[in-house]
């Protein structure tokens, strides 16, 4: 087959570019092989979840005389998504535009492309021609994400809860600060709020499902590895050093809920995000907890990076 297009495709909805992909077209007489790929400045959805829009575009701009047969391929450099190396997918697309996922079509070797059009697959540019390239016809650069870092702090840092909904205690809370005079329109101060913390007995705490958790244990455990790895470790890297060993359940949930997405995060005496499991990590006799810190971006926009030939 012979290699007829190999480019950025833009695509447009209502006068503004939404999608952009890169085509790559093989032809021959009765047949031809498409590979679409995603690239780094799409603006808009991945090449997976649109490609009945972009099949149809490249039947009208590139294969205007349909061929008999079309075999269509998906790529995902190194760099997106997190995926390395490269994949490869291939998906059947029917006359009706319906898409079917070939038995065995999800990440298969390029030797399947090479062998369908029976030469070695012409691999995109250098990072730099793709992306200058995808931006000139429409790409966007994707704003950088907040910076986030792991900081370690004392255990005292951490607030007494303003509003323990999911709690056991809750009604006794609000009954406590009710005959203090604050209520949810005017709620009270720490000093307040650490005054009804110290009425629980240890029984009361344990009858908390928040507490039942060995939370020390997993705090000390947090700390450790953050000391270890650093205060901004790549999720891969926290999701080896959790599942890597051998762990109770419980434990690896309790690390997941301190070091992944849902961590605990707080701004002077009111929480963000976590009260309940930060209720529990005050009460466990831990001395220091790691805190999740947002900043502002790092750099200039930016986006993914080509990290390995496709």
């Amino acid at each position: 087959m012979k290699l007829v297009a190999s480019e950025p495709m833009p695509l447009d909805r209502a006068g503004k570019v939404d999608i952009v992909c890169w085509i790559r077209v093989y032809r021959a007489a009765t047949a031809a092989v498409v590979i679409v790929t995603e690239v780094p400045g799409n603006p808009g959805n991945s090449v997976t979840n649109v490609i009945e829009r972009i099949a149809a575009a490249v039947i009208s701009t590139y294969l205007p005389s349909a061929p008999q047969h079309i075999r269509w391929f998906l790529c995902y450099p190194g760099g997106v998504f997190g995926t390395e190396p490269t994949e490869y997918s291939e998906v059947v697309i029917t006359s009706t535009g319906e898409v079917r996922w070939l038995k065995g079509g999800r990440d298969i070797p390029r030797s399947r492309i090479e062998q369908a059009i029976g030469a070695s697959l012409d691999l995109l540019p250098p990072h730099e021609e793709v992306l200058d390239r995808v931006l000139a016809v429409g790409g966007q650069l994707q704003e950088q994400p907040p910076t986030v870092r792991f900081v370690v702090v004392p255990v005292s840092d951490l607030p007494p809860p303003r509003n323990p909904f999911q709690c056991v205690h809750h009604e006794r809370f609000w009954t406590f600060m009710r005959e203090h005079r604050y209520d949810h329109d005017r709620e009270a101060p720490r000093e307040v709020r650490e005054h009804f913390y110290t009425t629980l007995t240890p029984n009361d705490y344990a009858a908390c499902r928040y507490h039942t958790a060995d939370w020390r244990r997993i705090v000390d455990e947090a700390v450790r590895i953050v000391d270890n790895l650093g205060d901004q470790p790549d999720e891969g890297t926290i999701e080896r050093e959790i599942n890597g060993k051998s762990r109770p359940e419980g434990e690896k949930w309790g690390l997941w809920s301190l070091l992944g997405s849902e961590g605990l995060t707080w701004s002077g005496d009111d929480f963000t995000n976590g009260q309940h499991r930060g209720c529990a990590i005050r009460a466990s006799g831990a001395a220091r907890i790691v805190k999740v810190v947002a900043g502002p971006p790092t750099g200039p926009p930016n986006t993914w990076r080509i990290t390995d030939d496709a």
